[in-house]
């Protein structure tokens, strides 16, 4: 029970309590908790809706009240409607800040000595670890983003001047958020780097057909960039190539390339410059250059994670690893020895709701000609059963799917992240302890980085960790047991050639290697039979052309939306 994610925000209540508190599926009518003495206690389910459940008696009255709302087009608000300008530069300076012991807590942690009004974002610094200072965020969705960003700048400025040298970086729950705010947590951390971030589309003919329509509406001045609201990533022009060039056009972009036997468009980099594009600043482009330090060094940098971590949580994850070389620690899993990725949830770049695409494909064929129009032709025939979808969506966000591809720096095999297989450096359980004072696992994440602690046997060296043995992260395979889902054994026998215990320290070489990979060329090194590794073997594909489902989901979604407007 203890291992499982109970602080997570992610389905948690206000307090943060957590996904097994409040969790979003059902798992029976109570819980039953036993205890040490032998007593148990029987904790009941509850559910608790925003719908009105009057005359609700049976599935099929459920369905009908709840999943039929009134037939109503997107709103064409996106067309032609200028947004509101960016807010003004609010950025602070790279300055301490007084250290306040009475803020208000989290739910078993410590008093921070700073914390942003939504609580989005805290700074601790733990007794026992006079060199250490902690930064814990849940989400990189916060209500006010610039006060996101300063408090992460003021907790790196009052750590240097209080003598902090170490930073662990708690990201345990955090499903993402505002991609310019993970760009901004890398580039605070690391002045002077730019951020990788790249990314493909699927490419296919609605793809296309969007991507042609959206591009020339901004170009002739029909609509800003910023008025495609979340879509205008397909406002090719305010984007980059990988080599941080502008594209000559939508069909430069679009390509389409043939990889994995899928076609996808041409890698493209976010422009961090462009402030009105990202809707926010970056730190250390556009118009938020103040001067800032690197308060600290990788190698005194460690992420703990429980594998919660997706979507912009899992772009800044990807940055630090690859980037930074930065080791990762995660908390908890099944009952089972062996390794444990880190970031669990989402890996591509860009998620997008059913809602969000209807309205952009609304706004987008409301202002095409009519010889663009006929790139639409080929869908229209789908036409009733998209409407029929979309009217059972039960809340706008209901239906969503992955957007972009996270393609890795380096990467001449152009795979999405999703794909990959990534452990962590390191692992621990939960105690009981532990989940009633958070300081307690800050300390044993402190210990298996700097100290003398012992990680779960056979946890650490895998191929795919930035401490592994291979030179590149992409052919790395899944390890012994991963699709052994809920059947582990609680002693779960791991292949004995991984070591049985050991301290996720590297040795002088592999710390060098982890940090020359932003420039090398990455090749592939797959495990020998010695290393006690295979391909995975559970229910997800593998490699090829039908592991991409969630760039199929990306085409569905497209397909919802816009075939509702012909």
């Amino acid at each position: 029970m203890v291992n499982i994610p109970l602080l997570s925000n992610s389905g948690g209540g206000p307090q943060g309590e957590g996904a097994y508190t409040h969790g979003m599926v059902y798992q029976g009518n109570d819980t039953v908790l036993t205890f040490a003495k032998g007593t148990t206690r029987h904790v009941y389910t509850y559910a608790k809706t925003h719908y009105d459940l009057t005359g609700v008696t049976d599935g099929a009255s459920f369905f009908q009240q709840c999943t039929t709302p009134p037939l109503t087009s997107p709103s064409p608000s996106q067309n032609g409607t200028e947004p509101a300008p960016p807010p003004a530069t609010l950025e602070n300076s790279y300055t301490p800040v007084p250290t306040d012991p009475g803020l208000p807590s989290r739910l078993f942690s410590p008093s921070p000595f700073l914390i942003a009004s939504d609580g989005s974002i805290a700074g601790y610094f733990p007794p026992d670890q006079p060199d250490l200072v902690v930064v814990s965020s849940m989400t990189l969705g916060p209500l006010d983003n610039i006060e996101f960003q300063n408090a992460f700048r003021s907790i790196l400025a009052t750590a240097k001047a209080a003598g902090k040298t170490k930073l662990i970086m708690d990201i345990r729950g955090n499903g993402g958020g505002t991609v310019a705010d993970g760009f901004d947590w890398f580039t605070q951390l690391f002045p002077g780097q730019i951020p990788w971030g790249a990314t493909n589309l699927a490419a296919f003919g609605l793809t296309n057909a969007l991507g042609e329509v959206a591009t020339s509406l901004v170009a002739g001045g029909n609509v800003s960039g910023q008025a495609l609201g979340a879509l205008k990533d397909f406002d090719v022009m305010a984007d980059l190539s990988i080599v941080l060039t502008q594209y000559d056009s939508w069909s430069d972009f679009y390509g389409p390339v043939t990889t994995h036997g899928g076609n996808f468009t041409n890698v493209k980099r976010n422009n961090l410059s462009d402030v009105s594009s990202l809707g926010m600043p970056v730190y250390g482009f556009g118009n938020d250059t103040k001067p800032q330090p690197q308060t600290f060094d990788p190698d005194n940098i460690v992420i703990l994670s429980d594998a919660f971590c997706g979507s912009t949580c899992a772009v800044f994850a990807e940055m630090m690893k690859t980037q930074a070389g930065v080791h990762a620690i995660t908390v908890g899993g099944r009952k089972q020895y062996g390794p444990m990725q880190w970031v669990g949830g989402s890996k591509g770049a860009n998620v997008q709701t059913f809602t969000d695409l209807g309205n952009f494909a609304l706004g987008v064929a409301a202002g095409a000609t009519p010889a663009q129009l006929t790139l639409f032709e080929p869908y229209a025939n789908l036409q009733s059963s998209v409407l029929h979808a979309l009217s059972r969506l039960s809340d706008p966000n209901a239906g969503r799917a992955n957007f972009e591809n996270n393609i890795r720096d380096g990467d001449g095999s152009v795979t999405p992240l999703q794909f990959v297989y990534e452990a962590a450096d390191c692992r621990f359980f939960y105690t009981a302890d532990m989940i009633l004072d958070q300081s307690l696992v800050w300390q044993r994440t402190y210990d298996l980085k700097w100290g003398n602690g012992t990680c779960v046997q056979g946890s650490t060296g895998d191929p795919s960790s930035v401490s592994g043995p291979n030179n590149t992260y992409i052919e790395a395979y899944s390890p012994l047991g991963a699709n052994n889902t809920f059947g582990a054994n609680e002693t779960f026998s791991y292949p004995a050639a991984n070591p049985k215990t050991s301290s996720m320290k590297p040795s002088a070489a592999s710390t060098s290697t982890a940090h020359s990979r932003t420039t090398s060329t990455k090749t592939s090194t797959i495990p020998t039979a010695s290393q006690s590794v295979k391909p995975y073997t559970g229910g997800a594909p593998e490699m090829g052309s039908s592991a991409f489902a969630g760039s199929a989901l990306v085409a569905v979604a497209v397909v919802f939306a816009t075939l509702a407007l012909i």
